[in-house]
């Protein structure tokens, strides 16, 4: 290639990448910017032309950062001597080495405790335990004081939370819902010279039941809706008074001078009488209609059941009207329109199935206790006394359970905890055998299960409460048993 010495230096603005370096073997002297590559091909050598960037924060790789910007990275680098490789500094404007880092990472993830919770079952062989626990007692012991994270490796999925730690006691709380239910399940692990001694589980649960909102269901476990309690009672509300037969008064005089006669009662009066200013043929029955009392029993409490009977409100023949488009309100329908309407309208047994009846209302009524269950839920109140007021007679609870009723508790905590009335639902179980009922009651307004046992003598009288075991609820350490 031709030396560029003494040649005529000259400028090219027009030229591609490769004419450029050819025209450098006879034109030494031209400098060409080429329109292809953006750059500058001077004697047969390409030079790169660099944009230069003011900024820190364009990505670009192939621009240059001006001077400026160096001064500033060079003014605020982080300087090696400022990093700090321990864990006893408490400087706040200093960093953390990357191998203090390391360390910490490593604790976080091998401070783990595999354990097999589903699976536990009592024992007091070191071995067992330890492949419960997954670890050795010494190991399992650090690594829950340095904070473990408890994973449950069975296939129930506990949730494990940590109750109680120390040299020689470690108490582990888990818990699970499954299929509308609350499992809770107690772990006591006991340790000594650097083996386990001792572990024993404690599972509890308790159906946690729905809300049905419809009267076709049958369960017997499951609550109903305020809106159905509420069709019931407008039901029940349009009854009105069901005939109780008392008897029967030779005269009225008799019935007139009862002073406790209650809405619905009948008397059957065998002479004949006139009441309200009307004769009433012998052996005509009246019936209460306002409750007597001392002042008030006279003929305006009582109405009679039959006896001379007013025709004037009944239609006359050519007053019968034998088709279903008059407008008359003054006449009546024939039979034969009776009969048409009769074939053509909804079966009785057809509609049947949308009432309830009054047995079937009160069977499923639950069994609401009598009296305020604090002390039962505090632990507080547990005497066969205390039993009787908040429960009743051992025979009322017996009928209720035998009936297959629901138990609903009521509480009033006081000092601003909110009063439930018939809302603590309850799991009553009965031992014949043994003369004892088996109680657990969770209420979720101050997040607390208790469960006890509650013996009897007879019908009429309750023993003390016995193993008298509570939980709390907490919404960030799980279950604490006290």
């Amino acid at each position: 290639m031709a030396t560029s010495v003494g040649q005529v230096f000259e400028v090219y603005a027009s030229k591609s990448e490769a004419d450029a370096k050819a025209l450098a073997s006879s034109k030494p002297g031209a400098m060409c910017f080429t329109t292809d590559t953006h750059r500058i091909v001077f004697n047969g050598v390409v030079y790169n032309l660099v944009e230069i960037i003011n900024n820190l924060t364009d990505g670009n790789t192939n621009k240059a950062l001006s001077a400026a910007m160096g001064k500033k990275l060079q003014d605020e680098k982080l300087a090696k001597t400022d990093v700090v490789n321990g864990l006893m500094s408490d400087a706040t404007d200093k960093p953390l080495s990357a191998a203090q880092g390391k360390y910490l990472n490593s604790l976080l993830m091998d401070n783990k405790l595999l354990i097999n919770y589903g699976g536990a079952q009592d024992s007091t062989d070191d071995t067992t335990i330890k492949t419960y626990m997954g670890a050795d007692s010494t190991t399992f012991y650090n690594r829950l004081m340095r904070g473990a994270t408890l994973v449950d490796v069975s296939t129930d999925n506990w949730i494990i939370n940590i109750q109680e730690v120390n040299t020689s006691k470690v108490v582990l709380a888990g818990v699970r819902f499954q299929s509308y239910s609350l499992y809770a399940n107690i772990i006591t692990i006991t340790m000594s010279n650097g083996k386990f001694t001792n572990l024993v589980t404690s599972v509890a649960n308790r159906y946690m039941p729905s809300v049905i909102n419809n009267l076709t269901s049958s369960d017997t476990a499951n609550a109903l809706s305020a809106a159905q309690g509420k069709i019931l009672n407008d039901k029940i509300s349009a009854l009105g008074s069901v005939y109780r037969i008392k008897g029967s008064k030779t005269n009225i005089s008799e019935v007139l001078a009862l002073t406790d006669a209650k809405v619905g009662d009948v008397w059957n009066v065998t002479n004949a009488f006139s009441l309200g200013g009307k004769p009433y043929p012998a052996n005509t029955n009246v019936v209460c209609i306002t409750a007597t009392n001392s002042s008030n029993h006279d003929d305006r409490n009582w109405d009679p059941i039959g006896g001379t009977v007013d025709l004037s409100p009944y239609a006359k023949k050519d007053e019968i009207v034998n088709n279903l488009t008059s407008t008359d309100t003054d006449k009546t329908l024939s039979a034969a329109m009776g009969k048409k309407l009769n074939d053509e309208k909804l079966s009785k047994n057809d509609a049947s199935g949308t009432y309830a009846t009054k047995t079937a209302l009160n069977d499923a009524a639950p069994y609401v206790l009598p009296g305020n269950m604090t002390g039962f839920l505090m632990g507080t109140l547990t005497t066969a006394e205390d039993a009787k007021k908040v429960f009743g007679t051992p025979k009322q609870v017996k009928d209720a359970w035998t009936a297959g009723k629901v138990f609903i508790g009521n509480r009033d905590m006081g000092a601003g905890v909110a009063s439930t009335n018939g809302g603590i639902p309850l799991t009553v179980q009965q031992d014949s055998a043994s003369n004892t009922f088996y109680v657990v009651a969770i209420d979720t307004l101050i997040q607390r299960i208790v469960s006890f046992r509650l013996p009897y003598t007879d019908d009429s009288t309750w023993k003390d409460a016995t193993n008298y075991k509570s939980s709390d609820l907490h919404p960030e350490t799980g279950i604490k048993i006290q």
